[in-house]
């Protein structure tokens, strides 16, 4: 049975277990088990066993959707204040508010434009270093490739940098976002496609 399951595994991870209804487990399975990552149900109430199976079925479904919500770049408008330029280049950091969605470190910014203005490599919140704003928060963020005047502005929007790839990923996950950043999702797309339009001309 253990072996069985975890041919599973890959296959369909939920299945890759083993139930045994008031049965006695032997150290070798055991041994086999924990070897091949297979986990083992085993109650004398039949009751208590779909219980425990099915709240670890729950557990993991949310640990794959968190793991794969994890990667994705969420979409996000941020707003730069104005007289809140803390350092012009090399990075630039500048203050900003999230208006819609949440903003992480290691995610690319772009203007109204398309144009990628360049990467986050930190946020301060209330002089607290931290790795994501949400939406309301005011922050401080520094551009690797941002130049005040030049190719970042104060009072202008700034959008996630989504690559396009990734949208198809992004779909699986809707039901997550709430209508305001499904919106936003949708004018950045735009955004984006229309960028690329221009290049290609």
């Amino acid at each position: 049975d253990v072996v069985q399951a975890s041919s599973m595994l890959c296959e369909e991870p939920l299945f890759g277990c083993v139930l045994g209804f008031n049965v006695k487990i032997e150290k070798e399975a055991q041994h086999e088990a924990n070897e091949r990552d297979v986990r083992i149900f085993n109650e004398p109430v039949i009751y208590k066993l779909i219980e425990n199976y099915q709240e670890w079925v729950t557990a993991s479904k949310k640990a794959e959707k968190e793991e794969g919500m994890s990667c994705l770049i969420w979409p996000v408008e941020l707003e730069s204040l104005r007289g809140s330029v803390f350092r012009n280049s090399k990075p630039a950091i500048i203050g900003v508010r999230v208006n819609t969605g949440k903003v992480k470190e290691g995610w690319k910014v772009m203007n109204k434009a398309g144009e990628v203005i360049g990467k986050i490599t930190g946020i301060q919140k209330n002089g607290e270093t931290v790795k994501e704003g949400k939406k309301g928060d005011e922050l401080a963020i520094a551009i690797n490739d941002g130049i005040i005047g030049r190719n970042l502005f104060e009072g202008e929007k700034l959008y996630s940098c989504i690559p396009l790839k990734q949208y198809c990923n992004i779909e699986k996950y809707l039901e997550e976002f709430s209508e305001e950043e499904k919106e936003l999702l949708q004018t950045i797309k735009e955004k984006q496609i229309l960028k690329d339009g221009e290049e290609e001309l």
